[in-house]
């Protein structure tokens, strides 16, 4: 009986992650690191992969490569966003590209880790993302407008190397209106001391 109660803790806290990565060393690479982590990583080589396993798996989280060979990993986010609003989404690429880094954080992903990325980046990502969509999930599955703007811009901060000016032109606001909304949310560059 012990043994039942063991198994039925292991998969309530085992947590279901989609792999979507055309470079199947990379797709393992990332798999083997979730796995030894007490995650369960599944990988799709493709998009019509991707679509498929979404479709049948209840997923806890998906890494996302943009660039796919039969696809683009964004209509893939489209999709996530119209099937499952709260799904979190961690967009993985080779390119380092803020305009399209902020075109997946508007359309929806959560994060962005530049390939190659190092093995703590990608669990201080995924541990986050999933932290926070258990913690959506416990308040009902709303997640606020301001939590959301709020992400968006500190992740626009943060890819732009906290270059305000370049961050409001990405996200096209004025520069006057993101400065009012670092101020609202309390947003600093690391490092810096609170005024």
């Amino acid at each position: 009986m012990g043994s039942r109660i063991f198994c039925a803790r292991m998969s309530i806290l085992t947590k279901k992650i989609l792999v979507v990565e055309d470079d199947s060393a990379i797709a393992e690479a990332v798999e083997s690191v979730l796995n030894s982590e007490n995650y369960q990583a599944i990988s799709a080589t493709t998009v019509a992969q991707a679509m498929q396993l979404l479709e049948s798996d209840e997923l806890s989280l998906v890494l996302l490569d943009l660039k796919m060979p039969d696809g683009d990993g964004l209509d893939v986010l489209h999709h996530i966003r119209q099937q499952e609003s709260n799904l979190p989404v961690i967009m993985m690429t080779g390119v380092n590209d803020v305009k399209r880094a902020v075109e997946c954080m508007k359309a929806g992903a959560q994060d962005y880790l530049r390939k190659p990325f190092a093995r703590r980046d990608l669990l201080d990502a995924v541990g986050y993302e999933i932290s926070r969509a258990s913690e959506v999930e416990a308040a009902g599955g709303i997640k606020s407008f301001e939590e959301e703007e709020k992400q968006i811009i500190k992740r626009a901060l943060e890819l732009t190397r906290w270059r305000v000016n370049e961050a409001a032109t990405q996200l096209k606001i004025g520069r006057a209106t993101i400065y009012r909304k670092i101020e609202r949310y309390g947003l600093m560059r690391p490092g810096s001391e609170p005024t």
